[in-house]
């Protein structure tokens, strides 16, 4: 984990818009679709899966999200932390929950870790 900015909540928050924006751009790009049929990452990375941890898909990753649901043919799975964001996430933008996802204040850090990889290894 890098430390990117501090500051009010605001101001972060316009900041993780801002990267999910970029983020956006990458997963249209190193993935082919109808419009980008030549992949543009010459064998780089793609994106495999999300990982959401109680993230703000209508506004703030809305960009990325929205990135994955456009994907044609490539179903990016979710997995992650969060009940009402991953549900969210489910229903907007068409997006598949795998494995034990959710939220469990009975569930450690570790259960919950162990949970997703187990749906992302599926």
């Amino acid at each position: 984990v890098t430390l990117v900015d501090e500051g009010s909540l605001t101001k972060i928050n316009r900041l993780a818009q801002s990267l999910d924006v970029m983020l956006s751009h990458t997963i249209s790009q190193c993935h082919p679709t109808p419009n980008n049929k030549a992949s543009k990452n010459d064998g780089g990375p793609t994106i495999a899966a999300i990982i959401s941890l109680s993230s703000e898909p209508t506004t703030i990753h809305s960009a990325s999200l929205g990135a994955c649901n456009r994907l044609d043919g490539f179903d990016v799975p979710i997995v992650g932390s969060g009940g009402t964001s991953l549900s969210q996430i489910a229903s907007l933008y068409d997006l598949r929950l795998v494995g034990n996802s959710g939220g469990s204040v009975a569930s450690t850090t570790l259960t919950k870790a162990r949970g997703w990889a187990m749906g992302l290894a599926e």
